[in-house]
């Protein structure tokens, strides 16, 4: 009977160091996410590599003979059914259902071969944002400075996580254009109900999106000219250029704030 307690004593500290573990230091594999509150956010991307994905979903669709003409308008089809608010039938629900079922789509996940809605919306941007933005590609905005309120437009895909897909890489747009569209994703994505998110956190995760994202850069150009984020003369257009300058009144030291070589 006493050598029983013993062992059930043991066995409850050895679990016992096992939970300790969750209070000291960093959560596992998360390296230089040291954000605490924002480590359930990080867990479906910590193992997240679009490639692999993308490998995953190529796999299912050649076993159903699935064109790749007919594989991208599956992906817009349950893309613009998650994210955008238009009414669905019954019938496109069950279509929906259907589709993910095809492409072994989860709610959530954290492994890396996980395929997951929130997943396909960083893969294909050209899909998500169009379906989150709606009919208006732009945004009034306006804040209470020096008496006064400050009120200017700007691109509305710039309050979703997904913009961070279709910024190209550093080097191809002049250095002081690229810093500007950052600086002002950094600062709505700190804005309304993503404040939650530390500002660190928002950081590492564009890094990610612009560093994995599957679309050719010139892709992304595209769609920022699309959107009116830049010009064809690859320029902030006037709207951004507006914007920049009121963001820079109303938060004079967000560009110091931002850990550049974190971002790349």
């Amino acid at each position: 009977m006493g050598e029983s307690r013993i062992s059930d004593r043991v066995t409850f500290w050895d679990q016992y160091d096992s939970f300790l573990k969750g209070f000291q230091g960093l959560a596992p594999g998360l390296d230089d996410f040291d954000c605490a509150g924002d480590y359930e956010l990080l867990a479906e991307y910590q193992n997240f590599k679009p490639s692999r994905i993308l490998e995953l979903l190529v796999l299912l669709a050649s076993e159903k003979n699935i064109s790749p003409a007919l594989f991208h308008k599956e992906m817009r089809m349950i893309l613009t059914h998650e994210f955008s608010n238009n009414s669905t039938s019954e019938r496109e629900k069950i279509r929906i259902g259907e589709l993910k079922n095809k492409y072994e789509v989860k709610k959530t996940g954290t492994d890396s071969d996980s395929i997951t809605v929130s997943r396909l919306g960083f893969m294909f941007p050209h899909y998500s944002l169009p379906a989150k933005m709606g009919l208006s590609k732009e945004v009034d905005y306006r804040y209470y400075f020096n008496n006064g309120y400050v009120q200017f437009k700007y691109p509305k895909l710039l309050n979703f996580h997904e913009f961070g897909s279709v910024i190209p890489s550093g080097h191809i747009l002049k250095a002081s254009v690229w810093k500007a569209i950052i600086t002002a994703r950094l600062y709505f994505a700190g804005d309304n109900l993503q404040s939650s998110i530390s500002f660190r956190t928002h950081q590492i995760l564009l890094r990610k999106r612009i560093g994995s994202s599957l679309l050719s850069d010139e892709r992304r150009i595209n769609l920022l000219q699309m959107y009116g984020v830049v010009t064809t003369q690859k320029e902030l257009t006037s709207n951004m250029a507006d914007a920049l300058k009121c963001i820079k009144i109303e938060n004079n030291h967000i560009i110091e704030d931002i850990e550049w070589d974190l971002i790349g």
